[in-house]
């Protein structure tokens, strides 16, 4: 089965590090930076194309999405009807929170953390959990497993903890 993981972190850096493990050996991968994706080509070698920046802005060189959750959920979808046992980089869930409500967020979570696990595909979100009350914070981790920033580092460094996880296999 497929996993939902989210890692409280303020500087996001760490998620798009660690899928850089999975998708050299082969599993396709979809960054929805929070930043233009500029800067996770040259830092972690992921190509710009895997990388729609959700924004308003269209008169920019990186390609965009549409940040309104259907259309996010839409690239989404579109992604892993293509690809096979899939990564999903999903940064700064605080921002489309800020955009749309923690209410609609979690139901578009929910929605994709249900066909994901259905299609033995990973999520890792990285947020700042403190951008949300303790109800909002608990609903959240009800439905996808924590890790903690310290643990993500350490996975960036460490390649083979990476590919040691049953879904590098």
């Amino acid at each position: 089965p497929g996993y939902a993981y989210l890692v409280d972190d303020s500087k996001p850096d760490t998620s798009p590090a660690v899928a850089v493990h999975p998708e050299s050996n082969g599993h396709p991968i979809l960054v929805l930076p929070r930043h233009p994706p500029q800067s996770l080509a040259q830092t972690h070698g992921i190509p710009e194309s895997a990388c729609p920046w959700p924004s308003v802005l269209t008169d920019t060189d990186a390609a965009t999405v549409n940040p309104g959750l259907e259309s996010v959920r839409r690239e989404i979808d579109d992604f892993l009807l293509a690809a096979t046992r899939a990564v999903i980089v999903l940064d700064g869930l605080e921002y489309l929170s800020g955009l749309h409500g923690f209410d609609r967020l979690i139901g578009m979570l929910r929605d994709l953390f249900d066909s994901v696990q259905s299609s033995d595909d990973v999520v890792l979100m990285s947020a700042d959990l403190d951008a949300w009350v303790e109800r909002e914070q608990s609903l959240l981790l009800r439905e996808c497993d924590l890790i903690p920033a310290d643990r993500m580092s350490e996975w960036a460094e460490r390649p083979a903890v990476v590919e040691g996880h049953p879904f590098c296999q």
